[in-house]
């Protein structure tokens, strides 16, 4: 099958950018299982072996961990397909774009939960926002019947704003762990990876380096490529993040919020005792004080 596939693009020189672009993408691909597998044994262990203490849930660390093989295993597919025909092609193209969904959407998932955990409204409020998003772009993306020139600017506009929707999370974690070093180290990769992926699709859009030398990097080195390297690089950027993030709230979970929530309640039981009982004033004032301080929260 491997000589098949040599042969015929050997033949079809004209495909030879493609066929370089489907192993850029595998290799990469195996770069990024093989790495994670060998060289980061104690990121591994945060992953598949929880800590004692507060383990927290893994699947929206692994639910990123899908969506970025699937972007490349839909873009190894396109590009290796493509060749085939102009239909095939067709259909090979939307499931990149829809890869390309995919990965943004499911990106979300780790800082979002795990920045939220400990407020249900707004996790399930900001996951539920970016799902839907990010589903309405992979239909737009599947779906022949939004293909056409009138929706380009519908399909621009669902990816921009599935990019431009992470500052809201990001934002609102800032304000509420204002502080804590996760947080701040976090937000820096989360920019970086940001940065990575824009720089990426810049290159892509303004085709550097070939517009400035043309016919020098037809084969290797050209944009496309280029764009494969930075994609993966953030996809890495934000492996680390999550990593980040698994271990915060393997130690932390929730116990800050449990721990307000509970001298709280507290003091709202002892300022009622001290109403119907004969307790000591020293201990009533005490109690009034904390009646003053779950007034002030």
């Amino acid at each position: 099958m491997f000589c098949f596939t040599f042969v015929f693009v050997f033949l079809s020189s004209v495909f030879v950018d493609d066929w370089l672009d489907f192993w850029s993408r595998c290799n990469f691909a195996y770069f990024f299982v093989d790495f994670v597998q060998h060289n980061v044994k104690e990121d591994l262990a945060n992953i598949i072996a929880p800590l004692v203490i507060r383990p927290i849930t893994r699947w929206p660390f692994y639910a990123f961990l899908g969506g970025a093989m699937f972007c490349l295993l839909a873009s190894s597919v396109c590009h290796l397909l493509s060749c085939h025909s102009e239909r095939v092609s067709y259909i090979m193209l939307r499931l990149d774009y829809a890869g390309i969904a995919a990965l943004i959407s499911t990106s979300f998932y780790p800082p979002v939960y795990y920045s939220f955990m400990c407020y249900p409204f707004f996790c399930n409020l900001y996951l539920g926002f970016i799902t839907i998003l990010g589903i309405a772009t992979m239909l737009v993306s599947l779906l022949p019947v939004f293909q056409t020139p009138e929706y380009r600017t519908t399909r621009a506009s669902l990816f921009l704003g599935m990019g431009l929707s992470g500052a809201g999370p990001i934002l609102h974690k800032l304000f509420l762990f204002w502080g804590e070093p996760e947080v701040f180290y976090t937000t820096g990769l989360e920019i970086l990876m940001g940065a990575l992926y824009g720089i990426g699709a810049l290159v892509y859009a303004t085709r550097i380096p070939e517009r400035w030398m043309p016919g020098k990097f037809d084969i290797a080195g050209h944009s496309h490529q280029l764009f494969h390297v930075l994609v993966v690089a953030g996809a890495y950027t934000h492996y680390h993040a999550g990593l980040v993030y698994l271990r915060w709230r393997d130690l932390r979970g929730c116990w800050f919020i449990e721990m307000i929530g509970n001298w709280m309640l507290c003091c709202y039981c002892m300022s009622s005792i001290c109403k119907f009982t004969s307790l000591t004033d020293a201990i009533c004032d005490y109690w009034s004080g904390g009646d003053v301080y779950v007034t002030i929260l």
